[in-house]
């Protein structure tokens, strides 16, 4: 690539969309990251056949663990440990989303756009659970606890923000 060779570059539908660094086992990983990113940029002739630049999907791997970090989201320097390589077909989709909606191009921008909650019919501990959640992973922070009394209504705060990532930010699962 632009800045040295890549183990493996990624394509889909033809496209140049990400690169991976592949690492003997046992390699921490977390040193990887800084080599990959700059896999990131491309040679003119490269630029060509790329989906975009710089490209956006980099992958870390030491055989027992890989990393991701997707240039598509609002940090993209930070990378998180994933089960899997992705399945071209969702990288696809995640390429059709993106042209689509240029200003939230993935589940990650999306979360930090979402729209206001309407509150009618909430409690106002559940008002807070919702937002709390939403902040959390609008902050990257995977987790969150949400602490409610007994009958304060647990279940429809949960309901209620499990409907909101799969209407508004397109979560899949």
């Amino acid at each position: 690539l632009g800045t040295g060779r890549a183990d493996y570059a990624l394509h889909v539908d033809g496209k140049l969309v990400g690169a991976i660094e592949a690492k003997r086992e046992g390699t921490t990983l977390s040193a990887v990251s800084v080599q990959s990113s700059k896999y990131m940029k491309l040679t003119s002739e490269q630029q060509l056949r790329a989906w975009r630049t710089p490209l956006p999907l980099r992958y870390e791997s030491n055989g027992a663990e890989t990393w991701f970090a997707n240039g598509l989201d609002p940090a993209p320097q930070r990378s998180r440990r994933v089960f899997s390589f992705h399945r071209p077909e969702t990288v696809a989709a995640w390429m059709t989303d993106a042209e689509a909606e240029p200003e939230t191009p993935s589940y990650r921008s999306r979360l930090r756009h979402m729209p206001t909650l309407d509150d009618r019919g909430l409690r106002p501990a559940q008002i807070d659970a919702v937002a709390g959640i939403e902040s959390a992973l609008a902050a990257d922070k995977p987790r969150a606890l949400v602490q409610m009394a007994t009958g304060a209504g647990k279940t429809f705060t949960a309901v209620t923000t499990t409907y909101r990532l799969l209407k508004h930010a397109r979560a899949r699962r």
